[in-house]
This record gives structure tokens, sequence and C-alpha cells, in this order.
């Protein structure tokens, strides 16, 4: 009889059928970002439940979350770094944590160039980048560039000429512009004349000579 009244006053026992359905929250979707070296990013994720905290590390420490909420942004980024998000209700973190990347482009440069010297007519330029393309203008700020490519035909020039080349590489584009010049030099060089040695035979030699002959 003890028995039966020790069952009685114990809880009542747990029994999951096919039909019970457990609900575990989850983050249901990320998006990482890309941005140009030095820009801001913002990166995103979305939960079904509860609240995102955004974290530094993937496993739980004595790190405090560096954000809250849906997105995080960070500012002034140079290199590619994977955040973590995770999933807060009522205080209790959620494991494992999600990675959330930011690709950070390095911002291209010039590396080389060569320029021209003609006479007139027209010059052929060179330009070299570390990544992406070269893009040449006429001025330090214009906006369109007249020409991309390594290498530019100038129209024809009647007097020196400068351009300027940046690269773009994925709409990361180098920090300054390098100036490329078309140097044109039409005056005429001076050469250094050898004079011949000349042994001048007069007149009454040759008529000696002539006379001889005859």
């Amino acid at each position: 009889a003890s028995d039966v009244y020790k069952r009685q006053d114990a809880d009542p026992p747990l029994f999951i059928v096919a039909s019970t359905s457990i609900y575990i929250p989850q983050i249901t979707a990320t998006t990482d970002a890309t941005v140009c070296e030095s820009n801001s990013a913002t990166i995103t994720a979305t939960t079904n439940e509860g609240e995102i905290y955004w974290y530094k590390q993937s496993t739980i420490d004595a790190e405090p979350e560096i954000g809250r909420g849906n997105s995080l942004t960070i500012n002034s980024i140079s290199e590619t770094t994977t955040y973590h998000a995770t999933i807060v209700i009522n205080g209790c973190n959620t494991l494992p944590r999600t990675p959330v990347t930011i690709n950070v482009i390095s911002k291209p440069i010039i590396t080389n160039i060569t320029e021209a010297k003609i006479c007139s007519g027209t010059a052929v330029l060179n330009a070299e980048a570390s990544s992406g393309v070269v893009n040449w203008y006429e001025t330090q700020t214009s906006v369109t560039p007249i020409f991309t490519g390594n290498n530019f035909t100038t129209p024809e020039l009647t007097e020196t000429t400068s351009y300027f080349v940046g690269a773009n590489n994925g709409n990361c584009t180098s920090i300054s512009r390098t100036e490329v010049i078309a140097e044109v030099d039409n005056t005429i060089p001076e050469f250094d004349v050898v004079s011949n040695n000349i042994i001048p035979v007069s007149y009454t030699h040759l008529r000696a000579h002539e006379t001889k002959a005859n």
C-alpha cells in the first residue's frame, strides 16, 4: 500500500508520442557582406524566436557580445573577418553559434607605368595594376575614364600632355591616381658631322699629267 501512495505522490510520467513536436529556436537565414578595405559593412541574421546576439568568438567564454539585433555594422574594417550570431531567450544562449563573414577587398595600386616621348602624332602609354583593371583619366579629378586597359593610345598630340591612371577592382578603387606623361619634343636633333680628309689637287698638276699622257 505504501508503494501505491508513493507513486500517487510522484510527478506524472511524460508520454511522448509520434505526434509530439519539440520546438527549438534557430537562426533561419544569414547574409554575408563584401566591402572595400577601410569601408563599413553590415551583416544580418534572422531568428524564428528570441534575440540575436553577436560575438567575435565561436565558443562561449567571458567575452561580452559586440552587438544585438538582426544586423551588425562594422566601421572601417581592414581585413576579412568572421563574426558569430546566436539566439538569446530569457538570458540563455543557444549553441552552436552561426558564422557570418565580412569579406574585405584590398585597395588596388598602380605598380608600374611606361611613359613615351614623341616628335608628334600619337603615343602609346602603359600602366599595370596590382589587381583589377586600369582606368585612364584626363585629370586627377575626372569622374568618367577615357579608356580602360593597360595600353592607352593617345589622340594626335601637338604638345606634352599628362594623363592619370587609377586601378579598380570590383568597385574598390586605388587611393590616388598616378600621372603618366606623353612628352612631345619636335626640336630638330643635332648631329656630330665627321669631316672627310680631302687632299687638294691643283689645276696645274692635272694639266701636267694630261700632257704626259698625250
